[in-house]
C-alpha cells in the first residue's frame, strides 16, 4: 500500500492542473436544464457557443439523442461527423439502437470520415485502442451473467463471479499501467469509456479498498489531463454510500461523513481534493445528489 500512496503523490505534483477539461460540468449544466425546461432552442443556443473541439466525447452523444428526439437534421449530422472524426464514431449502431433509419444520414460520408480517424491513429494507438475494446467486451459478459442471476445464483455462484471479477481488475490495472492513464472514451475512440461497469467492479469485488488505491492514481491522471468526466467522483461517493461508507470527494453534504484516511491520505487532505475535482462548481450534480440522498434516506 505505501508504494500505491508514493505514486498517488507523484501524479497529483507532476500533472499540471491546467489540463482539467471544465466543460464537463458546464455541458452537464446545460443538458440538465433542457431536461427541466425542454427549451430546445436555449439549448442549441448555449451548446453551440462553447468550443467544439473541447467538449468532451460523451457529451457530444449525450445531446446527439436530443437533437435526434427533435428532428435536427442539421446539428445531429454535425455532431456526428465531429464525433467520427474524431473518435471513430459507430454511427450504424448507435442509430439502430436507436431504431433510426441509416438513409436518414450519408454513410459513405461517414464511411469516409472514419478513414480519416483511423489513419490519424498511428499503429501504436490502434493496437491499445484494440485491448481496450477487448477488455470491454470481456467486462460486458462479466457484468450481464451477473445481472442476470437471480439472488439465489448470485450467491451459489459468488465465489466464480468474485474470481472473474478479479481477473477483470488485473485485466484493466494491466490497461493503465501501459497506457499511463484509465482508458476513456476521449484517448481510446467512442465506446471506450468504463465509468459504468468500473464502477460495478469497484464495489463488488474482493478487497475493494485496496483495488480502489491501485487504479485511483490512474483515474486522478486521466482527469488533470482532462481525459474523463468529473461525475466519476459523484458516482463513487454515491456507490460507497450505498455501502453505508464515507464520502471520499466531497460530493455529499454533511449528512454524509468524509473519510479519515484513503490510501493514505487524511480527511483533510481528502478535503482538498474537492477543489481539485471542481466538486463546487458542479451545482447541477451537487443538487442531483442532495436529491438521491433523500430520497434514500427517505426508504424505510
Amino acid at each position: 500500500m505505501k508504494s500505491h500512496h508514493l505514486l498517488f503523490i507523484f501524479l497529483l505534483s507532476a500533472v499540471p492542473l491546467k489540463a482539467q477539461n471544465t466543460l464537463f460540468y458546464q455541458c452537464d449544466s446545460l443538458l440538465d436544464a433542457y431536461y427541466e425546461t425542454r427549451n430546445y432552442e436555449t439549448l442549441i443556443r448555449d451548446w453551440t457557443a462553447l468550443p467544439t473541439d473541447s467538449i468532451p466525447g460523451l457529451e457530444h452523444v449525450g445531446i446527439l439523442g436530443i437533437m435526434l428526439d427533435r428532428y435536427d437534421t442539421l446539428h445531429a449530422r454535425q455532431t456526428m461527423d465531429h464525433l467520427t472524426r474524431k473518435y471513430g464514431f459507430d454511427v450504424k449502431t448507435y442509430l439502430s439502437l436507436l431504431h433510426i433509419r441509416h438513409s436518414c444520414f450519408d454513410s459513405a460520408r461517414t464511411d469516409s470520415l472514419y478513414q480519416v480517424w483511423h489513419k490519424a491513429q498511428g499503429a501504436e494507438r490502434h493496437e491499445i485502442n484494440r485491448a481496450v475494446q477487448a477488455f470491454r467486451e470481456r467486462e460486458y459478459i462479466v457484468y450481464q451473467t451477473y445481472m442476470k442471476s437471480d439472488r439465489s445464483q448470485k450467491i451459489e455462484k459468488q465465489e466464480e463471479f468474485l474470481s472473474d471479477l478479479d481477473s477483470l481488475f488485473e485485466h484493466l490495472m494491466t490497461l493503465c499501467e501501459r497506457q499511463g492513464f484509465l482508458p476513456n472514451t476521449e484517448t481510446n475512440g467512442y465506446g471506450n469509456d468504463v465509468s459504468l461497469q468500473l464502477m460495478h467492479i469497484l464495489a463488488e469485488a474482493n478487497a475493494w479498498e485496496e483495488k480502489w488505491c491501485r487504479i485511483h492514481p490512474y483515474i486522478h491522471t486521466a482527469f488533470q489531463k482532462g481525459k474523463i468526466s468529473n461525475s466519476y467522483f459523484f458516482i463513487y461517493d454515491r456507490e460507497a454510500y450505498t455501502r453505508r461508507q464515507c464520502q471520499c470527494f466531497g460530493t455529499f453534504d454533511d449528512r454524509v461523513p468524509f473519510c479519515e484516511s484513503m490510501c493514505g491520505e487524511d480527511a483533510a487532505a481528502l478535503k482538498a481534493l474537492r477543489k481539485t475535482y471542481l466538486i463546487e462548481q458542479a451545482d447541477s450534480f451537487l443538487q442531483r445528489n442532495a436529491y438521491w440522498l433523500s430520497a434514500i434516506e427517505s426508504q424505510p
